[in-house]
């Protein structure tokens, strides 16, 4: 779903890797990563990614 969202923005690696990563947030903060947290803050990442990205040029 997220690499549909971000098709063309982020390769498909990169949206995993912010699952992973949003995934472990989630478990490291409140003990439990409920999927749509992790989904919440995945998207949250890739949006920053996206933001700096298109700021660079």
């Amino acid at each position: 779903m997220l690499c549909d969202e971000f098709a063309g923005i982020h390769s498909a690696a990169t949206v995993t890797r912010c699952v992973e990563a949003a995934h472990y947030g989630a478990l490291e903060v409140t003990g439990y990563a409920h999927p749509s947290l992790v989904e919440r803050i995945a998207r949250k990442h890739l949006h920053v990614l996206a933001l700096v990205a298109s700021e660079r040029g």
